[in-house]
């Protein structure tokens, strides 16, 4: 039984093309989204604290919009803003500490050396879930 799924976006309408059908997954399942956006900051010359706060904001921020959105609709939405890490790093790790049973992304369908240069973060999140070395 689907519960929880778990939704990271990146603030750009690629990521949020994951929306509607995580939507739709959630309001036959009766379960809840937990829409996640990682605070990345990067710093060279200010203060890391300062740096860590804005990003923490503009996440909040940025998922305190979309969530706005989904629960007008009915949607039952939790958000949640991890600071630093790779996107895979924090998209697992937050799947874990949340306890989903399913995570709806987008991907760049990235191909060739597209992909060998940049990799592929949904897929590594698949090799790096707990769920999918379960067995059926």
């Amino acid at each position: 039984m689907i519960q929880n799924i778990l939704v990271p976006l990146d603030g750009t309408p690629l990521s949020e093309a994951a929306l509607p059908f995580a939507s739709t997954i959630a309001a036959r399942a009766g379960a809840r989204l937990t829409l996640v956006r990682t605070a990345a900051y990067r710093t060279l010359f200010s203060d890391v604290a300062e740096e860590q706060l804005r990003a923490l904001k503009t996440g909040e921020e940025y998922l305190a919009s979309v969530a706005a959105d989904l629960r007008a609709k009915g949607v039952p939405v939790d958000t949640r803003v991890p600071l630093g890490g790779s996107p895979t790093e924090w998209i697992v790790e937050e799947s874990e500490f949340v306890g989903v049973d399913l995570i709806v992304m987008a991907t760049h369908d990235r191909e060739g050396p597209d992909r060998w240069l940049h990799g592929s973060v949904a897929e590594a999140v698949v090799h790096r879930s707990s769920g999918s070395h379960d067995a059926g």
